[in-house]
């Protein structure tokens, strides 16, 4: 949730959703958001980890 208010501060607006089975077996939130800037600049310590979502397929890019 933090994140999303993270994004939000840049005008990303962001859905919080569950995550997908094919990332993770347990049940964790995350945010499903557009950008296409550095990722350099909303990347915190409190981030786990950020996909990009081609196709079907999930990349990690973080």
């Amino acid at each position: 949730m933090k994140f999303a208010k993270t994004i939000q501060k840049f005008n990303y607006p962001g859905e919080l959703i569950p995550l997908p089975r094919k990332l993770t077996s347990s049940c964790g939130m995350g945010v499903k958001f557009d950008f296409s800037q550095d990722l350099g600049g909303i990347i915190s310590e409190k981030i786990e980890k950020i996909y990009a979502i081609k196709g079907n397929q999930y990349q990690l890019v973080y």
